[in-house]
């Protein structure tokens, strides 16, 4: 009998070990999902589709201090997107903020689409302009096209695709791509002692690794110039 009693007492001690790690678990996942509130100058809500359009000065914020702005956003709650058209902006609370005309954001796979004239700041200060853009919100992992980027120490690269990986501190250019350290031409806040002293030289690329951890730039099949 106390061999039974022994084994029963294993069980049930095992079963509320079980209980709890499956009952945090699920507590932990449910707090790791964003849940937004929005806020308007008209807020409507469409029952057949389960969505909740709110358009002029449209804001919704989670409760991890996540924003998104836009002139309209459109939350579909059953499947758990939000997507935005017009003056769209993504803000986080680590220094990330991601412009566009359009976002596609994901609430489950934490995955944001961003479409037009798109503008990734980082919180290292590199900006990086791209015609369309991926960004893996949790890895903090970026990839688009017809990258135009200015780095934070006002160094220029161009590249038809990149990746950025902001947490590894590295930019993955692939495709012909450029690099130079002369401030852009457009630039119209640059001194006459910082075009006297743009360099005479540039990169053209197959292949690009800017390490940021390193402080070194690896260029693959290039030509100086």
């Amino acid at each position: 009998m106390k061999i039974k009693n022994s084994n029963l007492k294993c069980k049930t001690i095992l079963f509320y070990i079980l209980f709890f790690w499956s009952f945090s678990f699920l507590e932990s996942y449910a707090l790791e999902k964003s849940i937004y509130t929005l806020t308007s100058n008209q807020l409507e809500y469409f029952d057949n589709s389960n969505t909740v359009n709110a358009t002029g000065n449209a804001k919704a914020i989670d409760q991890f201090g996540k924003e998104v702005f836009a002139d309209e956003i459109i939350y579909n709650k059953k499947n758990s997107k939000i997507t935005t058209k017009g003056n769209s902006i993504y803000k986080d609370k680590k220094g990330n903020l991601i412009y566009a005309d359009i976002f596609d954001y994901d609430l489950n796979s934490k995955i944001i689409q961003a479409f037009g004239g798109v503008k990734y700041l980082d919180k290292r200060s590199n900006e990086f302009n791209f015609t369309k853009f991926k960004y893996l919100e949790n890895e903090e992992i970026g990839t688009g096209e017809n990258l135009r980027g200015i780095l934070f120490d006002k160094s220029r690269i161009d590249s038809e695709v990149a990746e950025i990986n902001n947490i590894k501190k590295m930019i993955f250019l692939k495709g012909k791509n450029h690099y130079t350290t002369c401030v852009l031409k457009n630039d119209d806040k640059k001194t006459k002692s910082v075009k006297n002293s743009c360099p005479d030289w540039s990169f053209v690329s197959g292949k690009t690794i800017h390490d940021g951890n390193e402080k070194m730039l690896y260029h693959y099949d290039s030509v100086i110039k």
